[in-house]
């Protein structure tokens, strides 16, 4: 029997590695991880007899590999990936470069004045989705309510999700309810939805004035929100703060936290949000036909200028966060439509987040729904250079 052993760092959570062999025709291999340590730090693979030379291995959702060497046939042997003559001659002795190295992160981007940028130099541009009912899921049913939706997201290049994690209208979702395990609950959260590398865009203090809360209660919740999660999302003070029934007070109530890219909030439909903002602003198309595909005022509001030039403040990265609701109704919502606003909010800002009736709910997508979706996805990676 042939043993290939492999030293494994970080978490690697759910992670299903394989090794894929360069053998013509020859099938993947999973790798197993070996108890001993949570998480654990080893891994192996039973290398079949048919099988030698080089292989691929493919981990943290296929997304990392690195090479390897298969001992020779007809060998009964248990050996170290990281050491020679497993070790592929091209990485010069760097037993690290053949570690399962896990990281469950996604690169915060950054803004250089003009747009968002990661820290290759390329442009980020937000591909994100509603799904508003997250989070009231993930507390209610855990990984099998949540994980289906993910993966969906993941499967139509969706990055994100833009999620309330107080709701009265759509359901009611009262952090109340939930004690501390609310707050406990935040940032496993966070990283179940990294496996599937979405981001989360919380809008944190949606419908709280139709909760009733007043204003310490709200304020208390937001630093407490911010304090949980700062720089591991994006984060948004409210949904529509000029909206009946959301925000209780005005967003210069509330702190800022020390985040470079937070948000005051957005505002209704083609209104201008919160000036001058913090360190990012959000806009929201108008929803009625025919203005559901038009989003050229988006443009003012990241400028930080009125119409007839007057400026009330800096140019500031800017999202369109809310778009007309896709349905199945395919007569009315098309990817025509879907492609429309993805490339507006190209030109005019900096990316949008899809939405949808069966987001709304955190629902799977119908056919329609995740034809349009995928659509402006596809033309928003596009932006990408």
């Amino acid at each position: 029997m042939r043993q290939l052993f492999f030293n494994v760092s970080g978490n690697c959570r759910d992670d299903r590695p394989y090794l894929q062999p360069f053998t013509e025709g020859a099938a993947r291999i999973p790798l197993t991880f070996l108890e001993g340590a949570t998480p654990p730090n080893r891994a192996m693979v039973d290398v079949p007899p048919d099988v030698t030379g080089g292989a691929e291995v493919f981990y943290q959702l296929g997304r990392k590999t690195f090479r390897v060497i298969l001992p020779p046939l007809g060998e009964d042997v248990q050996a170290e990936a990281g050491q020679p003559p497993q070790l592929p001659p091209e990485y010069n002795d760097d037993s690290s470069l053949v570690v399962l190295a896990y990281a469950w992160t996604l690169p915060r981007p950054r803004w250089d004045g003009v747009y968002l940028r990661f820290g290759d130099g390329r442009r980020y541009v937000a591909r994100h989705i509603t799904g508003f009912c997250d989070y009231k899921l993930w507390l209610d049913g855990g990984k099998d309510a949540l994980g289906p939706i993910l993966r969906q997201s993941q499967d139509l290049d969706v990055r994100g999700r833009r999620v309330l994690p107080h709701i009265v209208n759509i359901t009611n979702f009262n952090p109340d309810d939930y004690g501390e395990r609310y707050w406990q609950e935040l940032l496993p959260y966070l990283a179940f939805n990294l496996q599937y590398e979405q981001e989360v865009d919380f809008a944190v203090l949606s419908d709280t004035q139709y909760r009733g809360w007043p204003l310490g209660k709200c304020q208390d919740f937001w630093n407490r929100f911010c304090a949980t999660v700062l720089n591991q999302c994006w984060l948004s003070l409210t949904n529509e703060f000029d909206h009946g029934g959301n925000l209780v007070g005005t967003p210069n109530d509330y702190n800022r936290p020390n985040d470079p890219l937070v948000s005051q909030g957005s505002a209704v439909s083609d209104a201008p949000p919160p000036r001058p903002g913090w360190g990012s602003r959000e806009f929201h198309v108008q929803k009625p036909w025919p203005k559901n595909g038009l989003t050229e005022d988006m443009y003012f509001n990241r400028l930080g200028v009125d119409a007839d030039g007057k400026r009330w403040g800096p140019v500031l990265p800017t999202r369109l966060t809310e778009v007309c609701r896709f349905s199945e109704d395919a007569a009315t919502y098309s990817p025509w439509l879907a492609n429309c606003l993805a490339y507006q909010s190209i030109a005019y800002g900096d990316g949008m987040t899809f939405h949808c009736e069966d987001g709304k709910y955190s629902r799977l997508l119908g056919a329609n729904q995740a034809g349009c979706c995928q659509a402006a996805m596809r033309s928003l990676a596009r932006a990408e250079f």
